[in-house]
Formats: C-alpha cells, structure tokens, sequence
C-alpha cells in the first residue's frame, strides 16, 4: 500500500513539473519577442536621427562650397557658448594687412556664424588672408599672432637721356646717355599682433632690409666712336623702420550692411635714413638707406561685405609724412628742411574661397604720391609726383588649425611701380591664459 501510494506520488509530481517548465518556456519566448520588437523599434528611432544629421551635415557642406540651401533645408547652427579658436589678421589682411590672416577653428570665405562677446551677439567679418595691408578679420580677445615674413622687391629701370640738339631726323649732335638701374630689395619681418577684445587688435612689426642697387651708365658723346660705360653697384643692410598699428572693428554687418574696420599706423625712423647714410666727397652714396628717415601716420578705412562664395573689399589710406630739418652740407650744398610728399592710397579686389584650406585674393591697389619739397642753399625744389599701380594676386593654405601660409604677389601696371614684389607669410597663433 504504501509504495503505491510513493508510485503516485512520483506520478504527480512529474506531471507538475513538466506543466511548471512548458509555461517557463511559453514566458521566455513571450519575453524574447517582446524584447526583439523593442530593439527594432529603437534602430527605427535611431536611423532617423541619422538620416536627420546627414541632411543638416550636407547643408553644412553646400554652404561652405557657396551653394543656396534647397527649399526647405532652413536648418541653422546653434550659437556657440563663446567665440571659436581661431585668430585671423587684417588684406590684409587689406585687409586687411587685412584679410591679415593664422587661423584657428575652421573657417572659410563667406558668411560665418554668428559669435557672443559677453551677452550681446558679436559677428565677425570673412577673412581676406592674402593681402593683409587692407584689415579685416581682427585676432580674437586674449589671441597672440606671431607671423615671421620674408619678401622680394624688383625694379628695372631702363633710361635713354640725349643732351644737344638735333639737326635732321636721327642725326643727333651732343651727349647720349643710357642708364640700366637693377634695383632688389629683400625684406624679413617679424609681427605680432593680439587681441585686445573681439573688437580691437594692437600689432607691432620689426624688420630687417638688405638692398642692392646695380647702376650701368653708357655715355656715347656725339662724333666719336668710343662709347664709355660705368657701372656702380652699392648695397645696404640693417635695421628697418619699425611700425606700429591698430585696428577696430565698427558694426556687425547686421542688415546686409558691409562690415567697417578702422586701421592706425605710425612708422618709426628706426631705420638709416638717406640723410644717415655714408657718403662720397661729391656727396654720392656710398651705401643705401635700409628706412625713410622720416615719422609718417597712416589712417585708413577698410570695407568688406560678403556674397557667397566671395568677399569683396576695398580700402583707403592716407599717410601723412612729417617734415624734419636736415640741417647738412651734403656735396657743397646746404641742405635745410625736407618735407616729404604725402600719399593717397586705395585697394579694391575680392577674396574666394575653393575649399576649407585654400583661398585665393585678387584685386588692385594705387598709390598717389606727392614730390618732396627740399631746401637747398636757401631755395625750395619738388620733385615729380609718383603714380604707383600694382596688381595683386594672393593665395592662402591652412596647414592646422592655428598655422596658415599665405603668398602675396604685386605686379606694376604703372612706370613708378616696382615691376615684382613677393611676400610669404606665416601667421602662428597661440592661446593665452587672458583668453
């Protein structure tokens, strides 16, 4: 009796768990179902979000190459907390020195998004990299831009001089003269400039010149067969003239207004001016001047206004030169007060920009420039007034976020204009704890 009742037992207890792990196994599939819809709606949600910041990343892209958003791609940027790492000069950089321009975060010609100085939104206007004497983009507040440069200066003047008369045509009775100067001047420069707030930047430039004057004279005096050539070769090398310079940012360009930058330079007399210079008993040159020898002022305006893809720019200057007493006797002649000739100045051209690392400056800059008054034993003589025209050609590449090259190109399109001038410039910028 009792191992029947045992055998039962066993019986009931088997069928137990048998009904306990057919519904343990109902539950884990229920549960596994359940739990696989979840991950494929999640995977749902987030292909979403994906295909979301394509669309706004291929915004982005269109709008750094220039090209209009389509309808409906009305997707902006957030501002940032503060303004991007970056540091830009003034083409000059103008500007614009001044598109003057290392940079930091990425930035490109064309719009840029809006920056917060403080509370109050602060934009800052399109780089113009290559040609950094016309302003524009300042160095951010607490930046420190150092930007070593070297640059090239070529002239070749060719004279023809005749002193007599002339009695029929191409029969000539006097002197003939024909002079071939070569003229190079090699220019190393260190600048630095800093951001004092996002508005203003202060900049100092120290320069070592070398020049080298070749001078080729013939003299073929009328009824003679032998024409005398001279050469005289003369050089100079030293410090330059220091400069200093300011420059501060006026408006936003808020309402499709153009952005202003107001520009301040002074030059120093560093330099060996051409009254300092060794001379001769005749009063000729013994060696050149590596600086002007007089203090000049420099204010100027740069404008720049943006359309995408390009920048568009201009400047005007005007250097005020300070008269000074000579007060020497140089080759028998008394030489009293020299006033140079003040210069009227204006730039215009464009930036454009081919991709996130290179851009490229085209543009034109004329330079008006009055004689200098001397006086000499007593009188006063002007000299000619120069008109001086140069092409401009710029290109600049972002190596990183804080180093730029930058290679400028003048070319002269009038007779007083050197007839080359090459500068490569590299700007470096650096945090500092003030930032």
């Amino acid at each position: 009796m009792s191992w029947s009742r045992l055998i039962v037992g066993a019986s009931i207890v088997g069928s137990l768990s048998a009904a306990a792990d057919s519904s343990a196994q109902a539950l884990s599939e229920a549960d596994l179902i359940a739990r696989i819809e979840a991950l494929e709606q999640r995977i749902a949600e987030q292909e979403g979000v994906l295909a979301r910041q394509q669309d706004e990343l291929e915004i982005l892209r269109q709008r750094g190459r220039g090209v209009p958003a389509a309808a409906g791609q009305s997707w902006e940027p957030p501002l940032p907390d503060r303004p991007p790492q970056r540091a830009t000069t003034t083409l000059a950089s103008a500007p614009t020195r001044p598109i003057q321009v290392g940079q930091g975060a990425e930035e490109r010609v064309g719009t840029e998004a809006p920056e917060t100085e403080g509370q109050e939104e602060f934009r800052r206007p399109p780089p113009i990299e290559a040609i950094p004497e016309i302003g524009g983009v300042l160095t951010p507040r607490g930046v420190l831009q150092v930007e070593p440069s070297i640059e090239y200066v070529n002239s070749n003047v060719n004279r023809f001089t005749f002193r007599g008369i002339e009695v029929v045509e191409a029969v000539l009775l006097g002197v003939i003269e024909a002079e071939d100067a070569d003229r190079d001047v090699v220019r190393g420069e260190a600048t630095l400039r800093y951001g004092v707030t996002n508005r203003l930047e202060v900049e100092a430039a120290v320069p070592y010149v070398y020049r080298n004057d070749r001078v080729t004279t013939l003299v073929d005096p009328a009824g003679t067969e032998t024409p005398r050539s001279v050469t005289n070769e003369v050089d100079g090398s030293g410090l330059g003239d220091v400069e200093f310079a300011g420059h501060y940012q006026i408006n936003q360009g808020l309402n499709d207004w153009p952005f202003f930058v107001g520009n301040m330079r002074v030059k120093t007399t560093t330099g060996e001016g051409p009254f300092d210079i060794d001379r001769d008993a005749t009063g000729v040159p013994t060696e050149l001047a590596t600086g002007s020898g007089f203090w000049s002022l420099e204010p100027s305006l740069t404008v720049i206004y943006p359309t995408d893809p390009a920048v568009l720019f201009a400047n005007a200057g005007y250097t005020f030169n300070l008269p000074e007493d000579i007060n020497q006797d140089i080759g028998g002649a008394f030489i009293g007060n020299v006033d140079p000739g003040d210069t009227f100045s204006f730039s215009f051209g464009l930036g454009l920009g081919l991709n996130e690392r290179t851009s490229l400056t085209l543009g034109y800059q004329h330079d008006f420039i009055d004689g200098t008054t001397t006086e000499i034993d007593g009188e006063e003589f002007e000299s000619n007034s120069l008109d001086v025209g140069s092409l401009l050609f710029g290109a600049s590449y972002r190596v990183t976020d804080n180093i730029r090259a930058n290679l400028n190109t003048r070319v002269g399109v009038t007779e007083d204009a050197p007839d080359v001038r090459l500068t490569l410039r590299v700007p470096i910028s650096f945090d500092t704890p003030f930032r």
